[in-house]
């Protein structure tokens, strides 16, 4: 993952979620995200989307088994962010980033 964030997203990586990350970390917005805000969507976006396709398999492998053990039939990911840190603005980069799945990169 360090490889694929110091890349600046381009290993793997659809256009559309580059130009996200890319939107996300510009430092001239004017109202700038959380670093934690950022890490929590390369997290996501890492399992999702990079980490099958150059061999970090692995990974989701294991977060299935857990899942599987812990309540069979739903899969689900989560990350972990300390009160005030912004998760409804994370939730918000989700959705965004998941509704781009029906265009064409």
């Amino acid at each position: 993952m360090k490889q694929w964030r110091e890349g600046r997203y381009t290993l793997d990586t659809t256009p559309v979620t580059r130009r996200l990350f890319e939107h996300w970390s510009d430092p001239e917005r004017e109202r700038p995200l959380f670093y934690c805000q950022i890490e929590a969507m390369q997290t996501l976006v890492y399992i999702a989307e990079v980490a099958k396709k150059i061999g970090d398999q692995w990974i989701e492998n294991d977060l299935l088994n857990a899942a599987s053990e812990a309540n069979p039939g739903l899969y689900r990911l989560a990350t972990k962010m300390a009160t005030g840190s912004g998760k409804t603005v994370v939730m918000a980069m989700l959705i965004a980033w998941e509704t781009r799945a029906g265009h064409k990169d």
